[in-house]
C-alpha cells in the first residue's frame, strides 16, 4: 500500500544521518503521488467528469498521510543530538515535505473546485484555450519533476534550472491573461464563468510552480548554508 512507510524505519533514528536519509528517501516517495496529481489534474479540470475529479481527491489523502507519517518520523529525529548540519537538513526536509503536501492541496483543494465549478456552469474551454492553458501545465509540469529530482539527487545544478525557469513561466501565464482579458470583454453569454475557470487555472499552476520553487532553491543553497557539505548520510561514513 502507497501508504505504508517504506524508508521510516525505526531502528535508524539513533544514528540521525541515515535517518535523515530515509526521510527524504520518504519525501521522494511522496512527491511520486503528487507528480501525477499534477500531470493529470489540468484535462480533467478542462474537460474530466466527477469521477475523475473524486480520483485525483484519493490521491491526496495518500500524501496527506505520508506527509504526517514524515513529520512524526523527523520530530523523533530531532531528539536526537545532532550537528549543526544535520539540524539544518531536518528543518529544509520537514519544510521540503510541507511544501509537497501543500502542491498536493492546491490539487486537490481548488483546482478540483475549478473542475466542478466547470461541470456544474456547463462551461466549454476552446480547443484553442486549451492547447494554452495546457502548454503552461506541462512547464510547471516539469519545473515539479525535476526539483523533485533535484532533492533525490541532492543536485544543485537542477534545482537551479527550476529556479530559473520563473522568467519562462511569468510570461507564459502573462500571455494567457492577456487572451483571458479579451475573452472576458467578448459577447458571451458564459464569458463570466469561462473566466473564472480559466483564470483559476493560471493562478494554481502559479502557486505550485511557487513552491516547486521553493524545494529548489533549498536544495540549491544548500552548499552556501551547510558549509560545502551536502548530504546527511556523508556525516554517518
Amino acid at each position: 500500500c502507497i501508504r505504508d512507510r517504506q524508508y521510516l524505519d525505526q531502528s535508524l533514528i539513533e544514528t540521525p544521518a541515515l535517518a535523515l536519509d530515509a526521510s527524504r528517501r520518504e519525501i521522494v516517495r511522496m512527491a511520486s503521488l503528487v507528480q501525477p496529481m499534477v500531470r493529470d489534474i489540468g484535462p480533467i479540470v478542462l474537460g474530466g467528469d466527477d469521477d475523475d475529479l473524486e480520483d485525483i481527491n484519493l490521491l491526496d489523502k495518500d500524501v496527506d498521510v505520508l506527509h504526517a507519517a514524515i513529520v512524526k518520523y523527523l520530530g523523533q529525529v530531532s531528539r536526537e543530538e545532532l550537528s549543526g548540519a544535520e539540524i539544518e537538513y531536518l528543518h529544509d526536509y520537514l519544510n521540503i515535505a510541507t511544501m509537497f503536501e501543500s502542491i498536493g492541496d492546491v490539487v486537490e483543494t481548488d483546482l478540483i473546485h475549478a473542475g466542478e465549478q466547470r461541470i456544474k456552469k456547463n462551461v466549454t474551454i476552446s480547443p484553442q484555450t486549451q492547447e494554452t492553458l495546457l502548454a503552461m501545465a506541462e512547464k510547471v509540469q516539469w519545473a515539479l519533476q525535476q526539483a523533485t529530482e533535484a532533492v533525490k539527487s541532492d543536485d544543485p545544478d537542477l534545482a537551479r534550472k527550476v529556479v530559473d525557469a520563473k522568467t519562462d513561466i511569468n510570461a507564459i501565464a502573462e500571455q494567457i491573461e492577456g487572451r483571458l482579458v479579451q475573452r472576458l470583454i467578448a459577447e458571451d453569454p458564459h464569458r463570466t464563468a469561462t473566466y473564472q475557470v480559466e483564470s483559476q487555472l493560471i493562478e494554481n499552476y502559479k502557486r505550485i510552480y511557487y513552491f516547486a520553487k521553493r524545494i529548489a532553491k533549498l536544495v540549491a543553497t544548500a552548499d552556501t548554508r551547510y558549509n560545502g557539505r551536502r548530504g546527511p548520510v556523508a556525516d554517518a561514513v
